[in-house]
């Protein structure tokens, strides 16, 4: 009976695994499933000439899937001219972002087709809050973090102790430093308050562990 039981058991795991869908909640690939979408979203006239813009680069290089199975919104890059932002930086979850494109669609060159709605928006108008696994997504793999004094693409204590060292001219703060346009004028600048103060190490610190 044992025996029979062990084997029913068996049966029914390997049922239970062979009914588990296929997809995982974040899925990332790139692709242009939803370009022609973008394309009647980026209609803009070419300054002086009356035609239509023309698109230099596109891609999707992420999909969030829900639970169903179904993409629910998509990160993109993209870049027309003319330009349309004057914009190159911002800061979202805790990352700065720079554009890298010439003449950037969105305001540093990113953002989202949210599926569901079909809409566009830049990633610096998205709250976090509204898409799942976004927050996760951009601080693991967009820009630099805000606080990152000692430009090793982390946020550590390290660079509380290096800003209070600069502070102290003990050593000068990197050129890498300096953010261009945009909200934020310094990576250090971790409270934004548009000056690199003792201020930013105790607001690192603080936020290290978790008192903030």
């Amino acid at each position: 009976m044992k025996k029979i039981i062990s084997i029913i058991l068996v049966v029914v795991f390997v049922l239970s695994i062979s009914v588990t869908p296929s997809f995982a909640k974040t899925i990332g690939k790139t692709g242009k499933i939803y370009i022609d979408k973008f394309m009647e979203y980026e209609v803009i006239p070419t300054v002086g000439t009356g035609g239509m813009a023309g698109l230099a680069y596109y891609n999707e290089f992420y999909y969030h899937y829900d639970a169903d199975g179904n993409v629910d919104w998509a990160m993109i890059s993209a870049c027309v001219n003319p330009v349309e932002d004057s914009f190159r930086s911002g800061v979202i979850c805790g990352k700065c972002i720079e554009s890298s494109c010439s003449y950037p669609v969105f305001s540093v060159g990113y953002g989202i087709y949210d599926v569901k709605a079909d809409e566009f928006h830049s990633i610096l108008g998205v709250k976090p809050s509204n898409y799942e696994g976004f927050e996760e997504y951009v601080w693991e793999n967009i820009g630099v973090p805000v606080g990152d004094a000692d430009g090793d693409g982390e946020l550590s204590i390290l660079d509380a102790t290096f800003i209070q060292q600069a502070l102290a001219q003990l050593h000068k703060f990197s050129s890498g430093d300096s953010v261009y346009g945009g909200s934020l004028a310094y990576l250090s600048d971790y409270d934004r308050d548009g000056e690199r103060t003792v201020l930013d190490a105790t607001a690192i610190q603080m936020k290290l562990a978790q008192l903030d």
